[in-house]
């Protein structure tokens, strides 16, 4: 049997009761963290001009929740909407063995269709960790390309597969859905980004607005090569390198969203590790930021790549390790110039045998030299929200929390979160979607 038909049959036969109390209960902290993480992005100045724009110019008003406002829009235009604002502001989640953020690629989609639908917390759930499990997977097997960003591409694979259990798919359905969504990936480069330009985000909205268009071409009949996958991620048009084994690889026995990490800094991820090395130092001495005479960060290939000293934005900043190194020195928003001129001292290196460890620890190592020739060092293994970090189902609950709280008020914030964590128990999602709103 193919690997595409194994997981065909997998997908069409998997219950929530397959999944054990611990899949479940992760699989609902990244539920959590993936709407705050919309939530905090929609109230961002870009996200509301957008969405003043398209609601301005949308004929056909739905009732799927933008997520974090007080408006509703139709479920294509909320996915597409809330998957930008997910990844919006570096604050969702990820998965070191993906490679990238299986949840940010489907969950919109899931959430919009599920609120419109009206269907229950069990459903919603089982094809959360379904869609996860299949994307995740999809990333792992697939190498991208160094300039090719991980948005917009084998996370749609997730989407097809979440909604076709929702949508009680037969095996025939989500094997056309994957070949169908392996086919119409987005071609998202990594320049762009480092460049400070917001087209990343843009990939998410179009993967979780796609997913119900390739939806429509799965009943209507139109169907795609079995070896796109192949040619577009192991043929080096988009990837150096597809094992096809790993998609389904101990697959209903290992559940990849054991893996995930979460954030606890609002920065690219390879950002993440090198910063809990300056923070552990900061921690340890009193270190005067004008007294630094040069930062040496050494770490992985993919996050050395985040070496810009000269970022052209705030966004771009996300992406850039000395600036990222530089905001813990200066933390105040209004001191970018002098987070600029910080950024100026950090110089980042490829640390071969750190690479050589990928993709299951991601490490990182600061040395720090002031002007009077103290030197301080300090080797970081992993970085915080690490998957099996002790507490983190405590601080990403306070996180939210603290994050939601913000927007609802405290008690809509708890009581939303509270929801969620209980999900199972809902009768209709539409009754937490409510929640997501401010109530003024």
């Amino acid at each position: 049997m193919e690997y595409q038909q194994v997981l065909s049959e997998y997908a069409t036969n998997f219950q929530l009761h397959d999944a054990s109390e611990e899949v479940k209960r992760r699989a609902k902290l990244i539920i959590l963290d993936s709407i705050t993480a919309i939530i905090h992005g929609n109230q961002s100045s870009h996200m509301l001009k957008l969405q003043e724009d398209i609601s301005q110019n949308e004929a056909n008003k739905g009732y799927a929740t933008i997520v974090g406002r007080q408006a509703s829009i139709n479920l294509q235009m909320a996915a597409f909407i809330n998957g930008i604002a997910m990844v919006s502001e570096e604050m969702d989640e990820g998965n070191p063995i993906a490679k990238g953020h299986p949840s940010c690629h489907f969950f919109p989609t899931l959430l919009a269709y599920a609120e419109t639908s009206h269907c229950n917390g069990r459903d919603f759930l089982k094809s959360f960790i379904l869609g996860y499990e299949i994307a995740a997977r999809a990333g792992a097997a697939i190498t991208l390309r160094d300039d090719i960003h991980p948005h917009g591409n084998w996370g749609v694979i997730g989407a097809i597969f979440a909604l076709g259990k929702m949508k009680n798919y037969h095996a025939h359905d989500y094997e056309r859905g994957f070949y169908l969504s392996s086919s119409l990936p987005n071609v998202s480069l990594w320049q762009p980004v480092l460049e400070g330009h917001r087209l990343r985000d843009v990939y998410v909205g179009l993967n979780n607005m796609h997913s119900f268009l390739i939806d429509h071409l799965i009943t209507a009949g139109f169907s795609s090569s079995p070896n796109a996958m192949k040619q577009i991620y192991g043929g080096g048009i988009l990837g150096k390198r597809f094992q096809s084994e790993k998609i389904i690889e101990k697959l209903g026995d290992e559940y990849y969203l054991l893996k995930t990490y979460f954030k606890f800094y609002d920065f690219c991820r390879f950002c993440h590790s090198p910063m809990d090395g300056v923070n552990k130092l900061l921690k340890m001495e009193t270190i005067v930021p004008e007294d630094v005479e040069r930062v040496d960060i050494f770490t992985y290939s993919m996050a050395a790549m985040l070496n810009n000293q000269n970022v052209k934005n705030a966004y771009a900043g996300k992406f850039s390790i000395p600036y990222a190194v530089a905001s813990l020195f200066y933390p105040k928003r209004n001191q970018n110039e002098e987070r600029l001129n910080f950024a100026e001292k950090v110089f980042v290196h490829e640390d071969v045998n750190m690479t050589q460890l990928l993709p299951d620890q991601r490490n990182s190592r600061v040395v720090l030299k002031m002007v009077d020739q103290r030197q301080f060092n300090m080797a970081v293994s992993g970085a915080s929200g690490d998957a099996y970090e002790e507490g983190l189902e405590e601080r990403v609950i306070e996180k939210s929390e603290r994050t939601l709280a913000k927007v609802l008020s405290c008690q809509r914030a708890k009581k939303l979160i509270e929801e969620i964590l209980s999900i199972e128990d809902s009768d209709d999602i539409a009754t937490i979607t409510e929640l997501m709103r401010p109530t003024n």
